[in-house]
């Protein structure tokens, strides 16, 4: 009897377990549901590219046969030679939206649950390096907002393949959490040679200066004025062939920066000395780039430069005292350095203009008045605003510079060195003005930002040097076009591939 009842219990609990078990537990089992995380891809691991300083997004394409509310973890880490490194939990979305801060491969590891049953995905994450080599953009949009921008200079393979131009803007709050960018006056790439090579990339705001890495443009130090000198207020930013500085006009005061160390100071040489416009002349020499900076008092019609020999600021005197300062730039290079030369008016006849050259005001003598060439110029006359800043292609030998969206060229060797309005070398898209324009010494290109009046929006162009000129007038094309990458544009810098 007892073994009959024992058959009979087993042949129910066989009969249950191959049955189903409903919600509200009427003797049902519950079916197990299903995830998936499907892709595109049949590899194990998925690629995925992206640009240094954008986002890296990826929206997975989930199945699941179930009611139950998902949970989603995201994790990342590096990825070399096919070994995959320490990972770290970074979202809990469903969609992964990360910032890496540096180029190079990683790879995603993704978890999918309901609490009973789960799914995981691995992806391949290249980050291309985005800064690799290209063109700094400074510029500031109506409301004094700072705009660190880049250009890339694309390569061969990315031409190849489609890819589009890259042009990023804001790169400073992209690539820093946490960082509010001002009023941006100015950057640089400097470089230190002992005891070993190094490259900063420095630029700065009214408090701050930051140096970055070069290839991420990640903060790697930064300099708080006001830890220097109290309550200083940058109004500019200047290169130099001894050490950037940082200016203050209402102040009178210089914060200069260690490359090297990356802290700033202030230099004996400059303290008392001032100045309400600066003319920064970059010359190739001996494999690389020095400044002439020219100090220039407007109201007084003085230039100064410092003597790096004996620490001190030699000037002008009253040498141009009976003119207006328009402009200072330099000479080909005679005897190792270039000539300092001062573009002046006459302030009784403003017809009569001057062209100044000094063998370097920071070692003027005297007695020393330099070589002085008189021209005249009419209302026909292409003539520069007080402050333009002049381009020189030292191997065409001829200078360039803006009268609003016109290109002229110089010829201080001409019995008419400026040339008549409609004597233009190259004329912008109408509804754009000039804002800034400098040589490349190294590959003699100029480069030209201009600003969309209707937009505010600034543009980049660059010109091979050798085809600007007069009696070319219609036929000069820009080699690259960069149209709206930036705010309007006051300084444009080559970054190299470092």
């Amino acid at each position: 009897m007892k073994i009959r009842h024992i058959t009979f219990l087993l042949l129910l609990l066989v009969m249950g377990l191959s049955s189903c078990i409903s919600d509200d537990s009427e003797g049902v089992s519950v079916l197990v549901p299903t995830i998936g995380i499907e892709t595109d891809d049949t590899t194990s691991m998925p690629v995925k590219n992206f640009n240094l300083g954008n986002d890296a997004v990826i929206t997975p394409k989930i199945s699941y046969s179930g009611q139950d509310e998902l949970v989603y973890t995201w994790y990342v880490g590096t990825y070399k030679n096919g070994v995959k490194g320490e990972m770290k939990m970074v979202s809990n979305d469903k969609t992964l939206s990360h910032r890496f801060t540096n180029g190079g491969n990683y790879y995603a590891h993704l978890t999918v649950t309901d609490g009973r049953v789960g799914a995981a995905r691995d992806y391949r994450i290249n980050i291309r390096r985005t800064f690799e080599e290209g063109y700094l953009i400074v510029s500031n949009d109506a409301n004094g907002k700072g705009n660190l921008a880049f250009v890339k200079t694309m390569t061969p393979e990315e031409i190849a393949e489609g890819e589009k131009q890259i042009c990023m803007e804001h790169i400073i709050e992209r690539m820093n959490e946490g960082i509010t960018v001002g009023h941006l006056y100015g950057a640089m790439h400097g470089f230190i040679t002992w005891p070993k090579t190094i490259h900063r990339i420095i630029a700065a705001t009214e408090d701050h200066s930051y140096f970055f890495d070069p290839n991420s443009f990640t903060i790697t130090s930064s300099v708080r004025y006001a830890d220097v000198v109290d309550g200083f207020k940058a109004s500019g930013f200047y290169a130099d062939s001894y050490s950037p500085f940082a200016y203050d006009a209402s102040r009178k005061k210089f914060i200069h920066l260690n490359q090297q160390y990356m802290f700033g100071y202030e230099l004996g040489y400059f303290q008392g000395q001032s100045f309400e416009d600066l003319f920064q002349n970059p010359y190739a020499a001996f494999g690389s780039v020095y400044y002439s900076n020219l100090y220039v008092d407007y109201t007084t019609s003085t230039v100064k430069a410092l003597n790096m020999n004996m620490g001190t600021f030699n000037d002008t005197g009253e040498r141009l005292a009976q003119e207006e300062i328009i402009s200072c730039f330099l000479s080909p290079i005679l005897e190792y350095i270039p000539h300092d030369l001062i573009l002046t008016r006459s302030k009784a006849d403003p017809t009569q203009w001057h062209l100044h050259d000094y063998a370097g005001i920071a070692y003027i003598a005297e007695d020393d008045n330099g070589k002085t060439t008189d021209f005249n110029v009419s209302a026909n006359t292409a003539v520069p605003a007080q402050g333009t800043r002049f381009a020189f292609s030292e191997p065409n030998n001829r200078y360039f510079y803006p009268v609003d969206n016109h290109i002229y060229v110089f010829i201080p060797t001409n019995s008419k060195p400026m040339p008549d309005k409609d004597q233009w070398a190259v004329e912008m898209p109408k509804g754009e003005t000039i804002t800034y324009m400098n040589i490349n010494s190294k590959t003699d290109e100029l480069y030209v930002g201009s600003v969309t009046t209707s937009t505010g929006r600034g543009n980049f162009y660059i010109f091979k040097s050798s085809d600007i000129k007069t009696d070319n007038q219609g036929r000069v094309r820009p080699i690259a076009t960069h149209k709206n990458v930036a705010d309007r544009i006051s300084q444009i810098i080559y970054k190299p591939s470092l």
